[in-house]
């Protein structure tokens, strides 16, 4: 039976390199689903080192997100590569490359693709990367014990994306986003939330957001209760926004400005109610061209 000396012997063994050394060769022996991000970015492989240094940021990015300033890095590796110069689609097309060669993408190569959104249908293009990295991530990290959250994007790109959608009029391809972030557990922000809802098209779109924010698990407070009743009357629903706001006021919801929702409604309703203003002009012009018509007949004759 070993003594406590020999004991002591084993474990320097294995802190020296013996054992552990062992067991660290077994546990990397296998092939990884996917490379390490830009393992070989930029082309041949030339250590460790380079390819660190092709991970490390080149310049860091700042942007205006509905008025919140956010950050997204573009590393040298990214630059070698062209993403920078590169059009929603391009670098979407560079992006399903990295897939295909086993090299995920990292959540700044999304970052960069959002902050190029100039159409709807850039838009519509992005939120399709989103959600094909979104599933990526997971296949390649279903063997991981990491948190769940982490096998996607973190909210301040999907921030970034809600953005860039209410920039060019895209908010169905936000709230899908959306939708699809809540639905594989990935955590959101207040914010991204509220900003969503103030981009909403309809009533529908609005009522899906209010749905989002209590799946979530966040009291409904005064901000997202403002929020739903003024988008409400925005799209020209004055009576789903009336009900709503009935709805809040009946819960005495803490700091919610009824005041401000109800001139809110009630100036919707004189917008509605106003009659187009039509100066006349096609039709006195007409006449005026008839009469002109007329005076010459009877000089002709």
């Amino acid at each position: 039976m070993p003594n406590a000396l020999d004991s002591l012997r084993s474990l320097r063994a294995i802190s020296r390199g013996g054992a552990l050394s062992a067991f660290a060769r077994r546990f990397t022996a296998g092939r990884a689903l996917f490379a390490g991000d830009d393992a070989r970015d930029g082309g041949e492989t030339d250590g460790a080192s380079s390819a660190q240094a092709r991970r490390q940021p080149a310049e860091i990015v700042r942007i205006d997100v509905m008025g919140r300033v956010q950050y997204y890095p573009v590393s040298a590796g990214d630059r070698l590569n062209g993403y920078p110069d590169m059009t929603v689609r391009q670098l979407c097309d560079a992006l399903d490359a990295r897939y295909a060669s086993r090299k995920l993408p990292a959540e700044r190569h999304v970052q960069q693709l959002v902050a190029k959104v100039a159409t709807a249908d850039d838009a519509t293009t992005a939120a399709a990367a989103m959600a094909k990295f979104h599933h990526r991530r997971a296949a390649a990290f279903a063997t991981m014990k990491l948190p769940r959250k982490r096998h996607g994007l973190t909210p301040q790109s999907l921030m970034m994306f809600i953005g860039a959608c209410r920039r060019v009029g895209a908010a169905s391809a936000a709230l899908a986003a959306a939708e699809n972030h809540n639905a594989i557990g990935l955590p959101m922000i207040r914010p991204a939330l509220l900003k969503l809802c103030e981009a909403c098209e309809d009533v529908d779109q609005v009522l899906r957001v209010y749905e989002l924010w209590q799946k979530e698990g966040w009291e409904v407070d005064g901000a997202i209760a403002e929020a739903v009743v003024m988008a409400a009357a925005r799209v020209g629903e004055p009576d789903a926004a009336d009900r709503w706001l009935n709805e809040f006021k009946g819960a005495g919801i803490d700091s919610f400005d009824a005041a401000k929702c109800e001139t809110a409604v009630a100036a919707k309703r004189a917008e509605m109610a106003s009659p187009p203003t039509d100066d006349g002009g096609e039709d006195n012009g007409g006449e005026e061209e008839g009469g002109d018509d007329a005076e010459g007949e009877n000089e002709s004759k």
